[in-house]
């Protein structure tokens, strides 16, 4: 596993320079930092299976009615299955958009977990009065139904965040995402001030035929790219 001083070195290498002089140190670990956060953005669930994590959930009484739970350290939100009344893990929540759970909260009125066999779950953006002070909004999803109040585990796989100081956690064999991000922070560097042109534009085609064979290659592979019903619109 490479770390961050790793890809540090290799980016200097690639823009032939050993020693800080045009680039300081703490540019370049801002350019494989945005490198880091595009590159796992950008690629498919499924390349990024070693990420894969689940955090189990077991809402307080006095939240019962609170229709969204956050997890600091996910990406994005895969799957949610909830224990159900025997004891075992039902079947997964279906992946709705945000207007399409709450038409069924609607029509079924706002029926509890024992009452209904519906099972949803809404990622991403949500209205909130929370103010985060320009700091990074944790990923918000809501749920229905929505009233967890006897007790049992709810269960949330997802994509957690990569590493971007010390040891590095994307993967490196299967896809080696860390070199796409090499590759991605030396197209970015090359950049500055004009330096040299042609030669970002090579690790930029050297960055772009990777992320082309991982997008054809790894949508669905291990089946974390699941379809989501309805539209996606935020409200």
């Amino acid at each position: 596993m490479a770390t961050l001083t790793d890809l540090h070195n290799d980016v200097r290498a690639n823009i032939g320079e050993a020693v800080s002089s045009f680039w300081d140190d703490a540019e370049i670990d801002r350019y494989l930092t945005n490198a880091i956060r595009t590159v796992q953005g950008e690629v498919p669930n499924d390349a990024l299976r070693s990420m894969l994590r689940y955090y189990d959930f077991d809402l307080p009484d006095e939240y019962a009615d609170q229709p969204h739970v956050q997890i600091p350290d996910s990406l994005r939100i895969l799957m949610v299955m909830i224990e159900e009344s025997d004891g075992e893990f039902g079947y997964p929540f279906s992946d709705v958009a945000i207007n399409t759970l709450q038409s069924a909260r609607r029509y079924e009125d706002g029926q509890d977990v024992n009452g209904t066999e519906t099972r949803m779950f809404s990622r991403g953006f949500w209205m909130n009065t929370q103010d985060y002070a320009g700091a990074e909004i944790p990923e918000r999803i809501g749920l229905y139904p929505k009233y967890f109040a006897d007790g049992r585990v709810i269960r949330f796989f997802y994509i957690k965040k990569a590493e971007e100081t010390g040891n590095l956690d994307l993967p490196f064999r299967d896809p080696n995402l860390q070199e796409l991000v090499t590759f991605k922070a030396t197209a970015m560097a090359l950049l500055k001030k004009g330096r040299d042109i042609q030669g970002s534009q090579i690790f930029m085609n050297l960055y772009e035929t990777g992320m082309a064979k991982i997008e054809r290659d790894y949508p669905n592979k291990y089946g974390l790219t699941p379809a989501q019903i309805g539209n996606t619109l935020p409200y």
